[in-house]
């Protein structure tokens, strides 16, 4: 059987357990890169995004971020916490997601060019549209709306 995510909003006093969880996700590749993690941009960028928690029942799991923009939506984060990785629940967040953008034509994500969500997004229908250093661009057609 298997087991369904909730999405319930996160909210303005969330933002620091939410800033917390996306550095700790991202310590390896800004690590692997020489990046600093700086919470305030975090924090600036937060400010248009609509982030929501992946939920198993009382249990957060992780966290989805997204941006609705003219004809896309950005999908500034898609954490899961490790223990909850490889289970699915990425595609199911990327399936509710898809619902979230109806009306628009795309969805675009930005990811480390050796990351394993590469992998991932690939799987899901993503295509690489553009290189920025060490970062890709990533986009999925969405189908028209009904």
């Amino acid at each position: 059987m298997t087991t369904m995510l909730t999405f319930p909003p996160a909210d303005s006093d969330d933002l620091t357990a939410i800033d917390s969880l996306v550095r700790n996700a991202m310590a390896e590749h800004y690590q692997r890169h020489q990046l600093a993690w700086d919470s305030a941009a975090f924090r600036l960028r937060a400010a248009d995004t609509r982030f929501h928690w992946l939920q198993l029942g009382n249990t957060r799991v992780g966290i989805i971020g997204y941006r609705p923009e003219a004809s896309a939506v950005y999908l500034a984060e898609l954490h899961l916490l490790p223990a909850w990785q490889g289970r699915g629940l990425g595609a199911q967040a990327l399936a509710w997601l898809r619902q979230q953008a109806a009306g628009h034509s795309e969805l675009r994500v930005r990811t480390f060019h050796d990351s394993r969500a590469l992998g991932f997004y690939i799987r899901e229908g993503f295509s690489v549209v553009r290189q920025d250093g060490v970062l890709l661009g990533l986009s999925c057609p969405l189908p028209p709306a009904p």
